[in-house]
């Protein structure tokens, strides 16, 4: 999974992915102690999305409305805004560059050691452009701590300054956004099909 997610903790062993663990940790403590009133938006969005669909028909498919609002909550967590306020072309191109990447990882996880034979110029545009996504929400981040100093930065964009302290490296607090972007995206809008499916 490196070439999408580069180094963190899906992809690292012994003391560095103990570190890894701990700032999460201390992330998802910090999230826990939001208010259920932070969420509220994007469970308005959600709902009007499934609105939407409503016809003669009573199914809804809500497997891309479950991974849309939970892409809108990670981001907003993680990034300090939500997916949806970007342009809607671009919003559309990140979910698919994103989608085709995580594609193409969960072939190379399948492989293994054999990994390096599932390496498409597809596959490589696409994780090249979830990164430079990454990179750019970081880099506001930054020079919004440049421009209004730490404290101000870190009520705005919590998780990445969080980051940013304790590791100083650019490179790597980029890398654990994503890791944990697959993880509260993914994992998450699963979870929630799922439970849909079987208690509907």
């Amino acid at each position: 999974m490196h070439p999408l997610l580069g180094e963190g903790i899906f992809s690292q062993d012994g003391p560095a992915w103990k570190q890894s663990r701990e700032l999460i940790r201390r992330q998802f403590v910090r999230i826990r102690k939001k208010t259920p009133q932070s969420f509220a938006p994007h469970v308005d969005v959600l709902l009007a999305r499934i609105a939407e669909g409503v016809t003669d028909d009573p199914r809804i498919d809500l497997k891309p409305l479950m991974f849309e609002y939970t892409l809108n909550t990670t981001t907003a967590l993680l990034f300090g805004e939500p997916h949806n306020s970007m342009p809607k072309e671009q919003a559309n191109a990140v979910r698919q560059n994103y989608d085709e990447a995580s594609f193409g990882c969960s072939i190379r996880v399948r492989l293994a050691d054999a990994a390096f034979l599932y390496n498409t110029a597809k596959f490589k545009k696409a994780c090249q452009a979830v990164r430079e996504w990454a990179t750019f929400f970081a880099s506001k981040a930054m020079q919004y701590k440049d421009e209004h100093e730490e404290k101000a930065a870190a009520e705005k964009y919590p998780f990445i300054i969080d980051l940013w302290k304790e590791m100083h490296d650019f490179d790597l607090v980029r890398d654990q956004l994503l890791h944990i972007l697959v993880a509260g995206r993914d994992s998450t809008a699963s979870l929630l099909c799922w439970t849909m499916s079987v208690h509907g």
